[in-house]
């Protein structure tokens, strides 16, 4: 035998010899308690024999769900509220292939444009997670400028329609007017058949047109060309256009708006993957009913993803026509337009300031812009923006007053219980305090430059105490899941037939 098989064997033969033997015991209980204790408390212990044991306890693995399982299905569902709910603006165009031989450098720059392009979308999913209610601020600050301009749209497209009709009659039928009517005349005073005949396309022509022009659906129609159109020449993008300059091109007819089909036509969600996700809400929601009418506990994390559902469905219903991953702009070839851009920013704080009021659309400068700005809305005005905001925060005192379904639910210290009251209550406070604030500084300021003097400090405060609120429900959301009541556990066998995630 070799040397080397002969410790192979005697070490076989040692470790053999440690193996303790013992039998097994079928009770379930006996066997829980006769695990060695080295590792564990004795609270664990406890907890582990009355989980079995409790009438309440899950004796049946059928009728159970995991740890794994619960957090699982929150962070699908979190994920859903803010990823899938969340329709971002349309990316700057892409730079071209790179052209260079090396495959390092090609991937190097394939990586670099891919980090940018992901960019953005980290962007808006952190802010939709720290900060829902202002995601849904934005939202319905795009669908109410998409509303404000579609009446102009319309008539600057039925005006630049009428416009070319009346230069095609004039110069194909001079004895027409632009209405398409025979003009009474010494010269053609009378018409016979065949010109009479001529007429009949161009009449009816006029009258498709005029049917035609009935508003569309409101963010169908706006939102293509207020985001997703674009200035090229032959050097490539320059910027994107702003809505006056839409408006301008439409008039002139260089420029024809899109149907509400090719429109949604371009949008990378479709109804099957908005439904997924809408169906994985709604079993989330039931779920959670559910239990609370079994008296079944409800954990503070679902409670906490509950309350993302408040936003979630806010967001689909303004979001519910806007196309979803636009990708490529509408390139328009370049032209002189009349152009009014932003001011900039006097401070920082000026700039943190009109962002946290949404008011950042007046600021902005798109001819510096090679794409639309992150969470650029359309250039809201003061009245769309104060709209947008009451709300938001409106929906905001919703998404907090869900924290306190878990106002009774069981914490590991008491201190937890108090920070997830108190934090709960300060969600809700939260948007009255702003409004308090801002009719007092309006009653009291002179000017604009008065009113963010004294206005700015105290949101900058109360922004700070909401910040911590969130962050504790947050925090407190997690570490709860490592003493939850047995109940928790316990799952509602109905439920798990609605397909879910």
């Amino acid at each position: 035998m070799q040397p080397r098989s002969f410790w192979a064997l005697a070490l076989v033969v040692v470790a053999l010899s440690s193996v303790d033997t013992r039998p097994v015991d079928t009770n379930i209980t006996s066997n829980i308690t006769s695990i060695p204790t080295a590792n564990l408390s004795l609270s664990t212990i406890s907890d582990l024999t009355n989980a079995t044991t409790s009438p309440q306890g899950c004796i049946y693995i059928k009728t159970c769900r995991t740890l794994h399982q619960i957090v699982g299905s929150c962070v699908v569902t979190i994920f859903a509220c803010a990823w899938f709910a969340v329709h971002r603006n349309i990316p700057a165009p892409k730079p071209p292939p790179s052209r260079i031989p090396n495959v390092f450098f090609r991937f190097a720059h394939w990586a670099r444009s891919f980090v940018q392009d992901q960019r953005e979308p980290a962007i808006v999913l952190v802010v939709a997670l720290l900060a829902p209610e202002w995601i849904l601020a934005w939202a319905l600050r795009q669908a109410l400028v998409a509303r404000r301009l579609t009446r102009k749209l319309e008539k600057a497209r039925s005006k630049a329609i009428a416009a070319q009709i009346k230069r095609r009659i004039t110069v194909l039928h001079p004895y027409m007017d632009a209405d398409g009517v025979p003009r009474s005349s010494d010269g053609h005073s009378s018409l016979d058949r065949s010109a009479a005949n001529q007429t009949d396309e161009h009449i009816q022509l006029i009258r498709v047109n005029r049917h035609r022009n009935t508003p569309q659906r409101a963010w169908s129609l706006i939102r293509d060309q207020r985001e997703s159109a674009i200035f090229y020449n032959k050097s490539g993008p320059l910027r994107p256009l702003s809505p006056e300059d839409v408006l301008e091109l439409v008039s002139r007819g260089h420029l024809v708006p899109p149907t509400a089909e090719e429109i949604s036509n371009q949008s990378k969600g479709d109804v099957l993957s908005k439904g997924v996700a809408i169906i994985q809400t709604l079993w989330f929601v039931i779920q959670c009913i559910v239990r609370r009418a079994e008296g079944l506990p409800v954990t503070s994390l679902e409670v906490m993803t509950l309350a993302y559902t408040v936003m979630t469905v806010a967001m689909y219903i303004t979001w519910w026509d806007k196309p979803l991953n636009v990708a490529c702009a509408v390139r328009v070839p370049e032209e002189e337009v009349e152009y009014s851009g932003g001011s900039g920013y006097d401070s920082r704080w000026m700039q943190i300031y009109i962002y946290v009021m949404g008011g950042q659309d007046e600021f902005v400068d798109l001819r510096q812009c090679k794409r639309v700005p992150t969470f650029w809305a359309g250039g809201a005005n003061d009245t769309d923006a104060e709209n947008a905001d009451v709300i938001a925060l409106l929906v905001t005192m919703a998404f907090g007053a869900v924290h306190c379904i878990a106002w009774y639910s069981e914490f590991q210290t008491p201190l937890e219980l108090l920070l997830w009251r108190l934090s709960a209550i300060t969600i809700i406070a939260v948007p009255v305090a702003l409004a308090v604030v801002l009719l007092g500084g309006m009653a009291l300021a002179n000017s604009e430059e008065h009113l963010f003097i004294i206005v700015g400090p105290l949101y900058m405060v109360i922004g700070i105490i909401y910040t911590a609120a969130r962050f504790i429900l947050i925090i407190l959301s997690f570490i709860s899941l490592r003493g939850l009541p047995v109940g928790a556990y316990q799952t509602i066998q109905w439920t798990t037939w609605i397909p879910h995630i």
